[in-house]
């Protein structure tokens, strides 16, 4: 493989690996806001159903669930994939972890704003139920987006 295609391959890994690192942080972070919130533990995810489904599904069940789940995971790994592609390999942890706190706000408003209506409008009605969680959890998966530029060295077979 020609040294440009192992670089691209190392970027979409590394923005594949942060992205789906960081919903996994997004999706404990907001499971704990409900609890402290006095609210269901899950009540921030499940809506996560309806994308693309509508609002019956939203109390399905665990396929729903999981599906919603798939989803997330999906859109991370894709923003954080064009993350990867937009910020220059030789960033350090602090400065990725703060642009990309910035990205994750951005990603947020921009779906919140243009995205969910149209294809999970049940979501975007709940997104207030916990108050600014949904913006912490944003900024904590753009936060774990800071790990691109060290996962893509290592991926690149430098030292991270």
């Amino acid at each position: 493989m020609r040294p440009e295609g192992r670089s691209r391959d190392a970027i979409l890994r590394a923005g594949i690996a942060a992205g789906v690192l960081g919903a996994a942080l997004k999706v404990g972070y907001l499971v704990l806001a409900a609890i402290v919130h006095g609210k269901p533990p899950l009540l921030a995810l499940r809506p996560l159903g309806a994308t693309f489904r509508g609002e019956d599904v939203v109390l399905a069940g665990l396929g729903s669930f999981l599906y919603g789940l798939l989803v997330l995971a999906l859109a991370c790994a894709i923003f954080g994939a064009l993350f990867a592609a937009l910020l220059p390999a030789d960033f350090e942890l602090g400065g990725a972890a703060v642009i990309g706190m910035g990205y994750g706000l951005f990603v947020m408003s921009f779906l919140s704003s243009a995205v969910l209506p149209e294809v999970n409008p049940v979501l975007r009605s709940r997104m207030p139920a916990l108050g600014g969680s949904w913006v912490v959890a944003a900024a904590l998966w753009g936060a774990m987006l800071g790990f691109v530029p060290r996962l893509r060295r290592r991926a690149e077979g430098r030292s991270a």
